[in-house]
């Protein structure tokens, strides 16, 4: 049998474009789900720096927005309700960013950067219901209401960010940890 060079020109071509398995893909799978598990809320949390910019650092945070949800693992299922619900805690739970802002008010004193902060938080948080409720729609779970309802949520948020594009933001970094997490989701 005899190939000819423009064949086996062909053929390499095709080896070379023709996916390979990630191999890194557990590895970052391990991170990510670290990123909620084990590491302290003030090392993934969004809210310090500049408002405008919050989906973004959330994706870069949770890097799974263009993953097919059914290969969500259920490990990354439960990391994506517990950054969810933590996110929420830092905004209503005891020491949270609202009680923050209002001892501000009262003392007097510009609370724009916190509040900013909150805002990045909200968008975090809402993003992470998102994911969450599109795996478990992808799975056979009829949410389609929530979903839209989510994506209401942010689109709010995302607008008061891209209003305060470039403003201070200010989070709250030491009163949650992610030991909360296992408890939340019980």
């Amino acid at each position: 049998m005899l190939i000819s060079i423009p064949t086996i020109l062909l053929l390499s071509t095709l080896s070379l474009a023709s996916p390979v398995p990630d191999r890194t893909g557990n590895r970052r799978r391990q991170q990510f789900t670290q990123t909620i598990s084990s590491r302290p809320y003030n090392q993934w949390q969004i809210a310090d720096g500049q408002a405008g910019f919050a989906l973004t650092e959330a994706e870069q945070r949770f890097p799974i927005v263009d993953r097919d949800p059914l290969s969500i693992s259920d490990d990354e299922l439960t990391a994506l309700k517990n950054g969810a619900a933590l996110s929420e805690a830092s905004e209503t739970g005891k020491g949270g960013s609202d009680e923050r802002i209002a001892s501000a008010k009262a003392q007097g004193q510009n609370t724009k950067a916190l509040e900013n902060g909150r805002t990045k938080m909200r968008v975090l948080r809402h993003q992470l219901d998102i994911l969450a409720l599109q795996v478990e729609n992808a799975r056979g779970e009829d949410n389609q209401g929530a979903i839209d309802d989510a994506f209401d949520a942010i689109r709010g948020e995302m607008a008061a960010d891209a209003g305060n594009a470039g403003q201070g933001s200010t989070g709250i970094s030491d009163t949650f940890v992610l030991g909360l997490a296992t408890e939340v989701s019980k």
